[in-house]
């Protein structure tokens, strides 16, 4: 399966599972892990067994998006053409910005830009649908102040204590739920990490070749030194755990996934670096806090 989708082979398909009555095929299951990885990740990084993990990710991801499908069609959700025309023109600007070029995007792709157009449009068109459906029903949910209080009075024996402030580096995936499921982004934030363990590349090499964030790239990813508080809860209760020189586990934060490595402890001080990738639209939840970069203007795991 991998090997067909870096490759841009014909794949014989087969039903990889059924929701209600509709049957998920082999294809698909490649076709929107293309579709959601765009030109953004060295898939030649990835060994098979990584590759197959964001293949099972992708099939729950669908699985998810099949039963929001059969709903929007019973709350009759639709969509226009223009809608589907502007997402999908974004989503392709998006690309030929990442790779540099039409001819760079054809050639990844192995098909012409009118072909790529066609393959993506009914992906479009159905995440659109799944967003309309979200959102329509997340408007109902009400959560009260005192719900909040109880949920945290339980799970607050279980957060690990704050050490002192340490320096550190991250590497922070962005991923639009309605795009692509949390655990996608969990699974490609693995990749990430395990390939740099391996040792085929570096942590600064890989922000370096990789990260969206033109500010910090062409430093390894580096976002200058910051104060304890200065970064989201979630970031900071991982990161002060970690030995001197380990990577820690995918995190996830409000901005994304972090993979954290913690470099020294330089008192109250926290230096980090980082990278990024954005969206398939452009922007996402990043564009709320502008570009990342370096102390003064990075927002990538910063308190708002």
């Amino acid at each position: 399966m991998c090997a067909a989708l870096a490759r841009g082979e014909e794949v014989i398909d087969r039903v990889v599972a059924v929701v209600d009555d509709e049957i998920i095929l082999e294809s698909e299951v490649l076709q929107y892990l293309q579709y959601t990885l765009g030109a953004r990740v060295a898939l030649d990084l990835l060994s098979e067994a990584q590759m197959d993990t964001l293949s099972k990710e992708v099939l729950e991801e669908l699985i998810a998006q099949k039963l929001l499908l059969t709903q929007a069609r019973k709350d009759s959700i639709v969509v226009t053409p223009k809608e589907i025309d502007r997402e999908l023109d974004n989503r392709v600007s998006n690309l030929l910005t990442q790779v540099g070029g039409q001819e760079k995007l054809e050639s990844y792709y192995g098909m012409p830009l009118p072909k790529i157009k066609r393959q993506f449009r009914p992906l479009v068109e159905e995440t659109l649908l799944i967003e309309r459906t979200r959102g329509k029903h997340m408007q109902q949910v009400r959560v009260s102040r005192n719900e909040v209080l109880e949920f945290w009075e339980t799970i607050k024996d279980s957060l690990p204590p704050l050490r002192d402030a340490i320096r550190l580096s991250h590497i922070l995936l962005a991923d639009r739920i309605a795009e692509a499921s949390t655990n996608a982004a969990i699974a490609r934030a693995d990749s990430a990490r395990q390939a740099i363990l391996s040792g085929s590349i570096t942590f600064e090499e890989f922000a370096s070749r990789y990260s969206e964030d033109p500010g910090s790239a062409e430093r390894g990813g580096a976002l200058g030194t910051t104060n304890r508080g200065d970064l989201v809860p979630e970031y900071e209760a991982a990161a002060y755990v970690l030995e001197p020189d380990s990577i820690s586990a995918p995190t996830v934060s409000p901005f994304g996934v972090h993979v954290i490595r913690l470099n020294e402890r330089t008192g109250e001080k926290v230096n980090t670096n980082h990278i990024l990738f954005r969206d398939r639209a452009g922007g996402g939840r990043f564009a709320e806090h502008g570009e990342c970069g370096g102390v003064a203007g990075g927002a990538a795991a910063r308190r708002r």
